[in-house]
């Protein structure tokens, strides 16, 4: 009585590639909603102490943890790092 449905293969191929489409679109959306982040500079002191003394391998860019603890939003100060 309910016997399978064949999928046309034509109709796969227009979803699939729908699909794609929608993948591409969102992909360029955030790439204008995003500006290039690569091209992000330091904004102080403070950013480039992080960089210079290698907070950023372990911590992340933006300080939120990696290898290491988060140390963005903590009440530490700079002296524990710069001695």
């Amino acid at each position: 009585m309910f016997g399978e449905i064949e999928e046309d293969p034509n109709r796969t191929a227009v979803r699939a590639l729908g699909v794609k489409a929608m993948l591409v679109w969102v992909a360029d959306a955030l790439v204008l909603l995003c500006p290039a982040m690569s091209t992000a500079q330091p904004s102080g002191p403070g950013a480039e102490l992080y960089i210079a003394k290698g907070c950023l391998s372990c911590h992340g860019a933006s300080a939120r943890g990696g290898v290491g603890p988060p140390l963005a939003n903590t009440k530490l100060t700079v002296d524990p790092f710069v001695g």
